[in-house]
C-alpha cells in the first residue's frame, strides 16, 4: 500500500473505496469454491479388503480396484483413486454375454464353478500354456 512507506499520506476513504473496487471478491470465492468441490476424499475411514489393505495400498496399486471389495469395503465407492481409475475388460467390450466353459480349469485346476462367490479370482490364475 503506498501510504505506507510515505509518511506525509494518509488514507482516505476515497482511496479505499477505490482499491476494493478494483477486487472482484465473488470471482475470487468462486475459484475458491469450484477448487474445494474439486477435492476428493477416502472415505475408507480404517475399513480394509480381507486382506488388510485400504484405499491408500489401493492408490499404489490401481489394477485391485473393484477386485477385493467386500460388503464393507468397496473401493471404487471408497477410494478417490478408484473412482478416476478406468478398469478395462481384458477380453474386449463387444462381448454381450459370457458362458462359463466348464472344460478349462485355471493353474490350480478350478473350473468355473469355483469362481462363483470368488469373483475377485477372475484373470488372476489363468492358464496360458500348453495341457
Amino acid at each position: 500500500m503506498p501510504w505506507l512507506n510515505t509518511p506525509d499520506v494518509e488514507p482516505t476513504t476515497d482511496y479505499f473505496e477505490e482499491m476494493f473496487d478494483q477486487i472482484d471478491i465473488a470471482d475470487d470465492w468462486d475459484r475458491v469454491t469450484e477448487a474445494d468441490s474439486e477435492v476428493c476424499l477416502d472415505t475408507d475411514n480404517g475399513i480394509t479388503d480381507d486382506y488388510g489393505d485400504g484405499c491408500d495400498e489401493y492408490a499404489e496399486n490401481l489394477d485391485w480396484c473393484g477386485l477385493w471389495d467386500t460388503d464393507d469395503f468397496q473401493s471404487n465407492d471408497m477410494c478417490c483413486a478408484c473412482k478416476d481409475y478406468e478398469q478395462v475388460n481384458p477380453y474386449g467390450e463387444d462381448m454381450e454375454f459370457c458362458e462359463d466353459n466348464m472344460d478349462v480349469e485355471d493353474v490350480y485346476g478350478d473350473d468355473c464353478g469355483e469362481y462363483w462367490g470368488n469373483e475377485h479370482w477372475c484373470g488372476l490364475y489363468d492358464f496360458y500354456g500348453e495341457g
